[in-house]
């Protein structure tokens, strides 16, 4: 039995709660594992779809889901809006979508905290184009345009969702035609990964500095604790100036997604 619907992204765009609160709706069944990037990793995906499959709990009746962004990594993951074509063309697709400068700051600061980079903000983001092309919206989503229907597509706004996240629920359960009811009773708080988890796992040293707080008295642990978690939730800093010149490169892209919502951005232009 195929996914019925998939959350394709955008990356840092709120997927991870947005996901948590569609699989607390009775009529979902969720996959097990939130983002199996299943047809943007599987060269034999052809043949491994009942593996794939086999990811959700039986329950009849249930709409099938699953959250992978990495299905709107163009051009570093191939054709998957065909892929998901060739394997359920009737599939139900959500696409959330924040202020494209706001999504790389946002980007670089969780490949900072867990050390996949230690380059300064301009240095890496303008050495890697991955960066801007993941808040390349209207890009990332003309190849599902191409495929799908535009009324099985649904584009969300992060600012509307924030906003009003059970009205944005209850988009979602017009756009899945389930009941929107038991969205009212959805737990709102916002699910992320720890940046203090992900700071202690990755970041160089952390597990020499773990042990060695472990073992220290309690005054000492709490005052290096405070420490290193001061140091993690730093924001990076992002000049004017490098905002303005991310900006640039994203702003036709801006008006082509605009020409696709039917809706203007100019939010985001004033900011």
């Amino acid at each position: 039995m195929p996914a019925d619907f998939m959350i394709i992204g955008a990356q840092k765009c709120g997927t991870t709660s947005l996901a948590a609160q569609i699989a607390a709706h009775p009529a979902v069944s969720f996959c097990r594992e939130k983002e199996p990037h299943f047809f943007s990793t599987r060269r034999d995906w052809r043949s491994a779809t009942e593996e794939y499959d086999a990811m959700w709990d039986d329950r009849p009746g249930a709409l099938r889901g699953e959250a992978s962004t990495s299905y709107t990594f163009l051009p570093e993951h191939g054709d998957v809006a065909g892929r998901l074509h060739e394997y359920n063309p009737r599939l139900r697709l959500i696409y959330i979508v924040r202020h494209p400068v706001d999504r790389i700051v946002s980007h670089y600061a969780h490949d900072f905290i867990r050390a996949y980079t230690r380059r300064p903000p301009a240095e890496q983001v303008l050495r890697d184009p991955m960066y801007i092309n993941r808040s390349r919206y209207a890009l990332q989503l003309r190849p599902y345009l191409e495929r799908f229907p535009r009324e099985q597509i649904a584009i969300l706004l992060f600012d509307d969702y924030t906003a009003d996240p059970r009205g944005t629920l209850r988009a979602v359960a017009r756009h899945l035609s389930v009941a929107d009811e038991p969205f009212d009773r959805v737990d709102l708080s916002p699910r992320t990964v720890s940046a203090r988890t992900g700071f202690f796992r990755n970041f160089p040293g952390s597990r020499t500095a773990r042990r060695l707080l472990d073992g220290a008295p309690a005054p000492i642990r709490r005052v290096g604790e405070k420490a290193l978690v001061r140091r993690i939730e730093e924001k990076p800093v992002f000049p004017e100036e490098l905002r303005a010149l991310l900006w640039r490169f994203v702003e036709d892209d801006v008006k082509a997604l605009e020409e696709i919502l039917g809706r203007s951005l100019d939010v985001w232009r004033d900011r």
